[in-house]
């Protein structure tokens, strides 16, 4: 069986990885490298090589399975990696983190301070509250749930808001309105707002993008880099797809792309398809490597993996990674600022990604895109079917191939018997042009 795979993010390179064992399998990227948001970018300084992860970063084994199990069959090894929060908010001169007490109560007048007890209160009694509150009302707005259930202003203004705009790069208002089922699935993923019982994070050594060499290194099928797709048709028992090299047939094609570029692929896309795919949405976060300290708490101890910075009360805050601290990285200070306020100095890289925008539309979608999948031998998948994170991707990834191999099973291959008697009378026209060119 002949599949075409569209797309060399997480999502296309695990249905590629499922399908190499028993189908002839063919990779297409558009852009030069693989990996989509599998990003590193080296800097050399001083004569040291430093490999900083821009995209995907980190992960645990809880809940990205299926991506850790992969990881350990490629040989792909991780270290531990440290995960907290600090928030600095510049309009109330005030600054902590959750790193341990110590970075909570950073000083003699917050120790002392009854509001920061009570933030602490709220902490441990919102982690403890919020899977009752999601089976009760998945879909109560985020800001009700806190009015209604008396949290203090300073949870709500210094701590929930910040993290919440940051992590989606909304305003305070449009935080509170978020469906409060969203807010806590990236609570359970990420486990930012625990102060204990946090989930294991991991980085893999050596940079994220070395799981992509040890894929390529493995794989069995062709990989074709810088080649975008321009059309999918689907055709009477097999798919065809168009590239700026001409068309090739296939027995079934995933596209393992966003949404978006998946649609504008089809050639005739069916109105449900233009309904369910179009539904989901892409924000573009821009993504600053650099060393410009300024976006980082005044002081250095509290200094944590994930720094939400507050400029104005209603305005988005800056979130910015610390890398040194998230991959362990010795020497130069290098900062990860997700849609800066403005241009930090020092510069190392300025990278854009594009992520889906999970929103009430996007989950309606995400229960019927199944309706659509398969037919004409056109299969979809892509972290939009999830929260648009990398066990998502994966898992969709491996689901479609799973739906593939369902749907192939058993049947002849259209294109492979065609191509197979192409092959046969391009071998016979070779073996014929070396007779003629031995007799003379």
């Amino acid at each position: 069986m002949k599949v075409a795979i569209i797309g060399a993010g997480i999502s296309g390179i695990s249905a590629a990885d499922s399908l190499a064992s028993e189908a002839d399998v063919t990779l297409f990227e558009a852009d030069p490298r693989l990996g989509g948001h599998t990003d590193s970018h080296t800097v050399l300084l001083s004569d040291q090589v430093y490999s900083v992860d821009t995209g995907f970063v980190a992960f645990n084994r809880s809940e990205y399975p299926l991506f850790s199990s992969w990881l350990e069959k490629l040989g792909v090894t991780s270290r531990p990696a440290q995960m907290s929060l600090s928030v600095s908010s510049k309009p109330q001169r005030f600054e902590y983190a959750t790193t341990d007490l110590r970075s909570f109560f950073p000083s003699v007048k917050i120790a002392s301070s009854y509001l920061q007890y009570q933030l602490l209160s709220d902490i441990r009694r919102f982690n403890r509250s919020i899977d009752r509150a999601v089976q009760e009302d998945p879909n109560e707005p985020l800001g009700d749930f806190l009015e209604r259930q008396n949290y203090s202003q300073r949870f709500i203004n210094c701590h929930i808001v910040p993290l919440c705009m940051a992590q989606w790069s909304k305003a305070a208002f449009d935080v509170l309105q978020m469906p409060l089922r969203y807010v806590a699935t990236f609570v359970a993923q990420h486990g930012l707002l625990r102060l204990d019982g946090k989930p294991q994070w991991r980085v893999i050594r050596r940079g994220a993008t070395h799981y992509l060499e040890a894929f390529e290194r493995q794989f069995h099928g062709t990989i074709k880099l810088q080649t975008p797709v321009r059309l999918v048709v689907r055709k009477e028992g097999y798919a065809q797809v168009h590239t700026d090299e001409g068309s090739t047939d296939f027995d079934a094609v995933i596209l393992a792309c966003h949404s978006d570029q998946a649609l504008n692929m089809l050639q005739q896309p069916t109105r449900l398809e233009q309904q369910l795919l179009g539904a989901v949405r892409y924000k573009s976060t821009r993504v600053v490597l650099h060393s410009d300290e300024s976006l980082m708490p005044t002081k250095k101890s509290l200094w944590a993996s994930w720094n939400a910075q507050i400029h104005e009360l209603e305005e988005p805050a800056t979130l910015s990674f610390w890398m040194n601290k998230i991959q362990s990285i010795r020497g130069q200070d290098f900062f990860l600022t997700l849609n800066p306020a403005s241009t930090p100095s020092q510069i190392w890289t300025d990278r854009s990604y594009a992520h889906p925008s999970v929103d009430r539309p996007a989950v309606q979608a995400q229960a019927r895109l199944q309706e659509r999948d398969g037919i004409g031998g056109v299969f979809f998948c892509g972290s939009y079917w999830g929260w648009g994170l990398h066990e998502d991707g994966f898992r969709s990834g491996v689901d479609a191939a799973q739906r593939v191999h369902a749907s192939l099973k058993n049947k002849p291959s259209v294109v492979e018997n065609r191509d197979g008697g192409n092959a046969s009378a391009s071998e016979i026209d070779a073996i014929i042009a070396a007779a003629k060119s031995q007799r003379q």
